[in-house]
């Protein structure tokens, strides 16, 4: 009985199946980058919506009181911070109240105040939070992904002027980059009427 010369037929056609239906490998590894980074994101954004409910409370409390935001000038240092109120309320979806009493100026003093320390707080309370985020595993698969992706693709594609088509480095992610994502509050510069009459900051 002759041999029969061996052929992997089957062999050869899982392999083609598996590489047609598997994730490639820098796929994956992209993939893991992106989703460690969305998660990151997330949960900065759960953390920072939870905090910033005082703040939102003390604006209402704010535009509640009056019905033009021109009565709310005498109590800020400039033009400049009154318009920074109203862009800071535009942001909170906060609007001021249109059956506000008029003669209200006064009672507004003490909510300003009050609006004043707690975006302070905030601030101090966010800034403390994003240093000490542990960044550690963030920015070891960043620089997995800017090491390995390159030849992974290149190995999938088997060409290197492909693989290196719309590839980036990832630089490190550091609190200054999610400060600029997640910025502090303007801090409302509040004017102090002096017993004379005049106005202070």
């Amino acid at each position: 009985m002759e041999d029969v010369p061996y052929r992997d037929e089957d062999g050869q056609l899982f392999r083609r199946v598996l590489a047609h239906y598997s994730v490639p490998a820098y796929v994956s590894r992209a993939k893991k980058v992106e989703d460690a980074f969305a998660q990151l994101l997330n949960d900065c954004t759960h953390q920072r919506q939870e905090w910033l409910t005082d703040v939102r409370s003390r604006l209402v409390v704010v535009c509640d009181l009056v019905h033009d935001w021109n009565i709310l000038l005498s109590h800020f240092a400039d033009e400049s911070e009154l318009l920074a109120l109203r862009d800071l309320c535009r942001s909170f979806d906060v609007t001021i109240s249109a059956s506000a009493n008029a003669n209200i100026v006064r009672s507004c003093r003490r909510p300003l105040e009050a609006l004043q320390t707690s975006i302070v707080r905030f601030n101090r309370r966010w800034r403390t939070h994003l240093s000490a985020l542990d960044l550690t595993s963030v920015n070891q698969l960043r620089d997995g992904y800017n090491r390995y992706y390159l030849l992974e693709k290149e190995c999938a594609m088997l060409s290197a002027r492909l693989a290196r088509q719309g590839f980036r480095r990832l630089a490190p992610i550091t609190t200054n980059e999610l400060l600029a994502l997640f910025f502090l509050l303007w801090v409302p510069a509040l004017q102090y009427q002096t017993a004379s009459g005049e106005y202070t900051k």
